[in-house]
């Protein structure tokens, strides 16, 4: 059935850092991702193989800490494995290593297989995709199912989805919310500091045509943002924040 374990090297230019020549929080999950989907690919569940049967993999979770941000031009080693799958969940794991094998970052994430004409989410048995459970290897981080509530200034706006935001799904793509997250913390704050976990919750599909009112509470090193329309939280994102490194 493939490889249970892939690993992958990857390395970024400008266009993926930041103001200092850090990997933006959005590169972080854009590597693991393109990891995932190349996993996949070796496991024959990738898209192309998902396709014809109308299927497609949505990110639902991801929990990721951040030990040290990658820099432009450095070489890094993404490694994921899966375990299986419980109900509708495909749980997936990463760890991001330097050149010297030191950790940088770790992540669990939650994934699901949707119908792309009826957008309903279907178990394993239903759609018949089977990933390997890697019983052998401990997870790196513990996916947090507990919802936060931080309490701070808050601040409040809106937001369409743009041209640049929806990807092949039709839906915003789970690598923008990253970039929304740090956008409204904003280059003031981030000059110094940086992210040092998120926990993104994709609860609803945000469409083209869906007006978010977003909301950001920040207090101490802790942030919530968090965007809803029409009644329902689409979308949540907690954190902590910490003096760059």
């Amino acid at each position: 059935m493939g490889e249970s374990i892939f690993t992958r090297e990857v390395v970024y230019g400008t266009s993926h850092c930041d103001i200092k020549g850090a990997w933006k929080l959005s590169s972080i999950l854009e590597a693991m991702q393109d990891t995932a989907n190349e996993h996949c690919r070796l496991l024959h569940v990738g898209r192309d193989d998902i396709a014809p049967k109308g299927l497609t993999w949505v990110l639902f979770k991801v929990d990721l800490q951040i030990d040290r941000y990658p820099l432009q031009g450095e070489i890094v080693t993404v490694r994921t494995f899966t375990k299986g799958s419980s109900y509708k969940f495909f749980p997936r794991y990463y760890v991001v290593e330097d050149s010297s094998g030191q950790q940088l970052c770790m992540a669990g994430s939650l994934w699901i297989l949707m119908d792309r004409e009826t957008r309903r989410t279907l178990t394993s048995k239903e759609c018949g995709v089977e990933l390997p459970n890697v019983k052998y290897i401990e997870i790196p981080i513990k996916i947090s199912t507990a919802s936060r509530k931080i309490d701070g200034a808050e601040s409040a706006g809106t937001y369409k989805p743009l041209y640049t935001d929806i990807d092949f799904n039709g839906h915003v793509n789970n690598i923008r919310y990253a970039d929304w997250l740090c956008n409204a913390i904003g280059v003031k704050a981030l000059i110094d500091h940086e992210i040092s976990f998120v926990s993104i919750s994709y609860n609803y599909e945000v469409l083209p045509d869906v007006e978010l009112i977003t909301k950001l509470i920040c207090g101490g090193n802790e942030f919530q943002f968090s965007g809803v329309f029409e009644g329902k939280t689409y979308f949540n994102i907690d954190g902590v924040i910490r003096k760059r490194q």
